[in-house]
């Protein structure tokens, strides 16, 4: 038998037992329940986006798929012939806007420097007088080596246009793909040559 400070050991020794056998079971409860979670995140997470397309009081949902989109050359001319039409086409002179326009074909760096070269004021026009630019014929040139683009820049001073002849080299560089910019392709460098 027992002495009663055995019995109490014991007892203590029993409580013990039990208590870490109960511990385990929940520890091994939750382990189960966070797979479980797990399992259910990795099958809903592959599930393709939903798409639902709207046509009056008519919605339909469209197939679609998930994949990487690769730039071509003629996905990377239209990047080019935007940025330009954005960068050289204003009928006022504004380097806020004009610097605002490029940021969905621009990194923040080349924006910082074209605002620099800009200045920091815009040039209004006087009354009665004119200026403004747009360009025409944009060229892009692609390929693996290079990107290049040649365009007329016409500028219409009071009416009367005087066209330059213009060629751009153009420096990519990858970045986020955005809902602007799904390519995730962006305009880092630029050197003008004018009259080419």
């Amino acid at each position: 038998m027992l002495n009663e400070e055995e019995n109490k050991y014991f007892e203590k020794w029993t409580y013990m037992q039990r208590n870490q056998q109960f511990q385990k079971r929940i520890i091994l409860s939750l382990l189960g329940l966070v797979g479980l979670l797990g399992l259910i995140v990795l099958f809903i997470g592959n599930n393709p986006p939903l798409v639902i397309e709207r046509e009056n009081s008519l919605y339909r949902a469209l197939p679609v798929e998930i994949s990487d989109i690769k730039p071509t050359k003629e996905s990377v001319a239209e990047l080019v012939t935007e940025f330009i039409k954005a960068r050289y086409e204003w009928e006022n002179f504004e380097p806020q806007v004009i610097v605002k326009k490029l940021e969905p074909f621009t990194t923040e760096a080349l924006r910082t420097k074209l605002f620099d070269e800009f200045g920091k004021k815009g040039f209004q026009n006087k009354p009665g007088e004119s200026i403004e630019q747009s360009v025409s014929r944009v060229r892009p040139d692609i390929s693996d080596k290079a990107v290049l683009a040649t365009f007329d820049r016409i500028l219409r001073i009071n009416g009367v246009p005087v066209v330059v002849p213009t060629e751009v080299s153009l420096l990519l560089s990858e970045g986020p793909k955005t809902y602007f910019n799904p390519l995730g392709l962006y305009i880092n460098g630029l050197i003008e040559h004018e009259g080419h």
